[in-house]
């Protein structure tokens, strides 16, 4: 991650690269916000901000 790169901008477009690749096919949840929580080791604020 860039030092410029906020942090909501750094899950958003983790996100979105793993939707446009497929790790999340058609028709499955995307993780929930405690999932994002915890996969990046953030607090609620980066992961409701988008």
């Amino acid at each position: 991650m860039n030092a410029r790169t906020l942090v909501k901008d750094e899950i958003y477009e983790r996100l979105r690269e793993r939707i446009n690749s497929g790790a999340f096919p058609p028709g499955t949840f995307l993780p929930s916000e405690n999932g994002l929580i915890e996969h990046f080791k953030v607090s609620r604020t980066p992961v409701r901000a988008r």
